[in-house]
């Protein structure tokens, strides 16, 4: 980035070189302004051009934020003079983009700390801010200068983490800013109080309107923009949205390959993702439905089906209901307990509950829908059917 350097025409200080340093007025004076600037409120009362106990208690508490023993001299094209230009310009914004939401390991290793947004900065000569022990620190601010989050413990080419990331979703929740919506975000540096810098804002694009989690039945009264199905069956694309929790934040998030959902048409399920959401499963196992359930601990079932032989008598067989005919599987609800179970055919996999069939179809009316279990089954005559039983109620049953 190109700045405004400043030039001095000689040292100001003690010493330089072994000898008195210069001092000049207009020298001075320089420093003084840019002391103010990086100092703000807490800068000493400078006499205009002077070279004083002032002057000098500025050099060397500039030089001490950076650590090491500090010698009271600004050389004109040495690293203090280089260090004040750099707090004095203001740092620099680089484009956001989404990024993963939670950490990644991969063998035990740290790949990715998380985050949701990739936002990095720049100082004005791509040296480094001095310590967090110096008192300064890079803040980043959401449309005003009260929605702050200090980043100083985070590097400068990703400032954000799991750590803060709710935090920053704190500030969305309370300015009402979800859907979608751009954000100015800018990095502030700033020196106890005081803002030192503002750079110039970047659009941050915030997450869709979080869920409130009540999904079994799903609340459509309290949630926004009613929930879409995903996908189109025809072309086998599924790509309905899940549930991502932030720790410290206690909202439902919808997330697609690991970051933030930010547009409103993509606000939804597929099959498989409505009923993996709604029974808490890892998003890592929402593709297959029997690996659905065998990650959830669902375990299969059977009915006992009685049916005449040849000659006249009652013959009770035991059918597990995997890839079973209908005709066993409405026998099996028809005498069942009120449990939850899982049940799929083909690619497409429901909730039983209650009773009743709670699902994400395509098919009109598409989106969620609440059936009785023996209406749902009716039109089934050859296509099997596989049911598993839950081993507790879904998480997000109400």
């Amino acid at each position: 980035m190109a700045y405004a350097r400043t030039l001095l025409t000689g040292a100001v200080g003690e010493k330089y070189l072994g000898k008195p340093a210069p001092n000049k007025a207009d020298d001075v004076r320089k420093l003084q302004t840019l002391f103010r600037k990086v100092f703000g409120s807490r800068a000493p009362a400078f006499k205009d051009g002077v070279y004083d106990d002032a002057v000098k208690e500025a050099i060397t508490r500039f030089q001490s934020a950076w650590g090491g023993t500090p010698d009271g001299t600004v050389d004109p094209h040495g690293q203090t003079l280089k260090r004040i230009d750099r707090l004095a310009n203001p740092l620099t914004l680089k484009p956001i983009t989404l990024a993963r939401v939670l950490e990644a390991y991969d063998k035990g290793k740290l790949v990715s700390d998380g985050g949701g947004y990739r936002i990095a900065y720049g100082t004005c000569d791509g040296g480094p801010l001095p310590p967090a022990a110096s008192g300064y620190s890079p803040v980043l601010t959401v449309m005003t200068d009260a929605n702050a989050i200090d980043v100083g413990g985070r590097p400068a080419y990703d400032v954000m983490n799991l750590a803060n990331l709710a935090e920053l979703l704190g500030i969305f929740d309370r300015l009402g800013v979800w859907g979608g919506v751009p954000v100015q975000i800018r990095i502030q540096l700033r020196y106890g109080p005081d803002v030192v810098t503002t750079s110039d804002p970047q659009l941050l694009t915030t997450p869709l309107l979080p869920h409130n989690g009540r999904m079994l039945p799903l609340d459509e009264e309290n949630n926004g923009p009613k929930l879409t199905y995903q996908g189109d069956p025809a072309a086998a694309d599924f790509h309905g949205r899940m549930f991502v929790q932030v720790p410290g934040f206690s909202k439902n998030l919808f997330v697609w390959a690991g970051q933030f959902e930010t547009r409103n048409e993509n606000r939804g399920f597929d099959c498989i993702t409505y009923v993996g959401t709604t029974c808490g499963a890892s998003n890592f196992h929402m593709a297959e439905s029997a690996d659905l359930a065998a990650s959830l601990n669902a375990t299969t079932v059977s009915v006992q089906h009685t049916e005449k032989d040849k000659k006249g008598k009652d013959v009770t067989t035991t059918v597990q209901l995997e890839q079973a005919e209908p005709k066993y599987v409405k026998e099996f609800f028809a005498g069942t307990a009120p449990d939850d179970y899982l049940m799929w055919s083909g690619g497409h996999i429901v909730l039983v509950s209650g009773g009743n069939v709670y699902e994400f179809k395509a098919s009109e009316p598409s989106g969620y829908n609440c059936t009785p279990v023996d209406d749902w089954l009716e039109p089934y005559k050859q296509k099997r059917l596989t049911v598993r039983k839950l081993p507790e109620r879904p998480a997000r049953a109400n």
